[in-house]
């Protein structure tokens, strides 16, 4: 319950820089694999609340972005790498909101996975789902291990109507 009374803050902290220091080499890490547009992202297990339980699965990389274009049913985030032997029960992922119309704070979300889960499903991310309320602006996502943070990574979700840069070409 502590962790949830400074969850506000830490998600403050973690998305003014997003720069994850090099932890200790007997410390848990998690590395970014491949992050931007997946298709087939299946949210299930959803519950109410702040501490709603988010269950993501059959998730395949589509592109390599971090321009995401405004669409119902687009998911966006990041498949990670965990290493080390984490607290079966300490592994946070937060997932910032910009503000809606009219705030000045973003909103997060927080849900908590075990580090068997994390292993099976190495991933986070967000769906733009239809129904629902869909905001424009910076989404911020982070894999937080015992109130350390882990990867994070941030993603722009562009204006209506408005259209990605092309991708540079190899």
């Amino acid at each position: 319950m502590a962790l949830l009374a400074a969850l506000p803050s830490l998600f403050l902290c973690a998305c003014a820089s997003l720069e994850v220091p090099t932890p200790p080499p007997d410390q848990v890490r998690a590395t970014i694999v491949e992050y931007g547009i997946y298709t087939n992202l299946v949210v299930a297990g959803r519950s109410e609340g702040p501490a709603g339980e988010w269950r993501l699965a059959g998730q395949e990389h589509v592109r390599t972005t971090t321009q995401i274009p405004f669409a119902e049913g687009t998911a966006f985030g990041f498949r990670f790498r965990l290493e080390g032997e984490p607290d079966p029960d300490a592994i946070d992922f937060v997932v910032g909101l910009p503000p809606e119309d009219g705030r000045h704070m973003p909103q997060g979300l927080h849900f908590r996975r075990t580090a068997a889960e994390t292993r099976a499903n190495p991933v986070i991310g967000y769906l733009l789902e239809p129904g629902e309320p869909m905001l424009y602006g910076t989404y911020s996502m982070v894999i937080i291990h015992d109130g350390i943070a882990l990867c994070a990574k941030q993603f722009e979700v562009l204006p209506p109507g408005t259209e990605p840069p092309p991708e540079p070409t190899p």
